[in-house]
């Protein structure tokens, strides 16, 4: 056993994930809550429903321009609401893609 298990108390070792995407999963979660606001930046509020709107928005765009399942994309933003929307697009057209992860502290 880990050592750090023993500092879990009541928490489960581990977790069973569903076999789906990440895309799949943030569209269940924004279909569930869609009117409960999914994050606020600078003052602004986007809901749950507005934020599947947008990631779907750009996966199509990223399709319209060619980027489909054989693309590799670069996702090289700080974290904001843009980046979100990006990161969940690409995934939707599961397209491979790694994020920069300097912003990270």
């Amino acid at each position: 056993m880990s050592i750090w298990l023993r500092h879990y108390g009541n928490v489960p070792k581990s977790l069973n994930y569903p076999q789906i995407s990440l895309y799949e999963s943030i569209r269940q979660s924004c279909l569930k809550y869609e009117d409960q606001i999914a994050f606020t930046y600078f003052g602004n509020t986007i809901t749950y429903a507005k934020l599947l709107y947008y990631i779907d928005k750009f996966a199509m765009y990223l399709k319209e321009i060619g980027i489909d399942q054989k693309s590799t994309v670069s996702l090289i933003l700080p974290t904001r609401p843009q980046a979100v929307i990006a990161f969940y697009a690409i995934n939707k057209n599961r397209c491979y893609s790694k994020l920069y992860s300097s912003f990270i502290q």
